[in-house]
This record gives C-alpha cells, sequence and structure tokens, in this order.
C-alpha cells in the first residue's frame, strides 16, 4: 500500500520488477494484503461512505467480499485453491473468516474478545491472531477443525502472518519494554 500525492490509499502488485496499481474501481482508497501463485489479489477498500469491503481480483476483475451482516470486511490471505481468509467486524467485536467456494464460515477462537485471520496455507491451515479478555495478543494456527495458541516465550503478545504449507510461520511479537519483533517458526 502507498498513498497518492492526494493522500488516498492505492494497493499495488510488483511482477519482476514492473508495478502496477491495484484500485478497486469507484473506492476511495484500496489496500492489497495477499496474493497467489495464480495472481489473484486480496484486500480492502472503502467506498464514499468510507465503509470497508473485501475484494478478490483476479485478472483485473474485481469481486466485493461481504460477511453477511457485518459493518466491515477485509480479505487479508488467499491460497492456491481460492480460498480466502479476512476479519469482519460488528457493532461488538471483529471476527475471523474462510470464504471457500463461496461460502463463509466464522473463525472465533473460544473465549476471544476479537479474533484475526490473516494467512492461509495451500494446506487449509489458517494462521491469525486473537485477543483476550486482558487485552493481550495470541498468535493462532487453526487446522481440521481446532485451534493451537502460538506465544513467544515472555513476549507481551503474538500475532501471526502467514503460514506456508510446510507449517512455517511468520508474525509479529511484542517484547516485555514494548518493543516489536519480527518471527519466524514451525
Amino acid at each position: 500500500m502507498y498513498r497518492d500525492l492526494a493522500g488516498g490509499r492505492r494497493g499495488f502488485a510488483d511482477n519482476g520488477g514492473t508495478f502496477s496499481n491495484i484500485d478497486f474501481p469507484g473506492a476511495s482508497g484500496t489496500q492489497a494484503y495477499g496474493v497467489n501463485d495464480a495472481g489473484q489479489v486480496v484486500g480492502d477498500y472503502f467506498d464514499a461512505a468510507s465503509v470497508e469491503h473485501g475484494f478478490v481480483s483476479s485478472g483485473g476483475t474485481f469481486t466485493a467480499i461481504d460477511f453477511p451482516g457485518a459493518t466491515g470486511t477485509a480479505a487479508a490471505g488467499i491460497n492456491a485453491a481460492g480460498d480466502i481468509v479476512g476479519v469482519w467486524s460488528d457493532a461488538t467485536a471483529s471476527h475471523g473468516f474462510l470464504l471457500q467456494a463461496g461460502v463463509f464460515t466464522p473463525i472465533n477462537f473460544p473465549l476471544a474478545t476479537s479474533t484475526t485471520a490473516i494467512g492461509i496455507s495451500d494446506t487449509g491451515e489458517i494462521a491469525g491472531f486473537y485477543d483476550d479478555a486482558g487485552g493481550n495478543s495470541h498468535g493462532f494456527i487453526y487446522a481440521s477443525g481446532a485451534f493451537s495458541t502460538v506465544d513467544v516465550a515472555g513476549a507481551r503478545g503474538t500475532q501471526l502472518s502467514r503460514v506456508k504449507n510446510a507449517g512455517l510461520v511468520t508474525g509479529v511479537y511484542t517484547d516485555a519494554l514494548n518493543g516489536q519483533h519480527g518471527l519466524t517458526g514451525q
């Protein structure tokens, strides 16, 4: 994402050193968050009323993604099969979602105050983070219908952003002094 001269948010893609804009038609701002090997891009855009919507762009054709009943939706990751993960909001919290074959499935970590799904592997593992009642962030992997918490030892918070087919994860953690650090591991 970059900001243009007017301050608008613009998505872009880099294909071998050639940059191209990704702009949802009629949007006041567009952000691209994920891409698969087929070149399908996911992200979010804001309409004229400043409402956030997710999108997928395939071959230059944009399709809006709106979780039913949501006040806002953002698509964050896409795998080779075209399965999409992201986050949607309602009046009380943020929730993760999986969009697979046109069907939305909510992804909510048990007892969490909010859940965000960010990455999905080609094998269907979902990476993200959730906030507990104390406001602390914890990374998670969701696979085969079960959640696993992933926390960096001694960290104040952990957020996973991607999971690869071999189970390798990336993300960020916050240390005891509020410094942020990238992470990778299995």
